[in-house]
């Protein structure tokens, strides 16, 4: 594969589109399950058949990548973020802290290598949310 104007192969691109897909996926069960407005069966059923097998394989690659990838840091982040009570839930709690951790280390990694330190929080505060606040206690 070539590399495409906004860096890394098509291959890259189609991966991070399919996960920020999963994200909104996910933000959206997860919406779905605070308002009510579906059954929370249909909720655990969409999570677990078609939600959950993408989010795992997209996580798994972003926390590969996220060292040498910028946009791989923010979606690793973001995976972590939107998988809240879903994957506490149905997968348990330590699980759910493991996919945390690991975004708070992708976006250290990436700030780190990029020159970053604290007075620049407000510019990844805005990309990756959360994340950068956990970070700063670490370093």
């Amino acid at each position: 594969m070539t590399d495409n104007q906004y860096g890394g192969s098509k291959k890259t691109i189609v991966r991070l589109r399919l996960g920020f897909h999963c994200q909104l996926r996910l933000a959206e069960l997860e919406q779905s399950f605070i308002q009510g407005s579906l059954p929370i069966d249909q909720i655990r059923d969409d999570f677990e058949r078609v939600v959950w097998p993408n989010a795992k394989a997209m996580r798994a690659w972003c926390v590969g990548q996220a060292k040498h990838d910028v946009r791989a840091a923010i979606l690793c982040s973001k995976l972590a973020g939107c998988a809240g009570y879903l994957l506490d839930q149905e997968h348990g709690r330590q699980l759910l802290i493991q996919w945390r951790e690991d975004a708070v280390e992708a976006i250290a990694v990436t700030c780190r290598r990029a020159g970053f330190q604290r007075k620049h929080m407000p510019i990844w505060y805005t990309i990756s949310w959360g994340t950068l606040v956990t970070w700063a206690t670490y370093t």
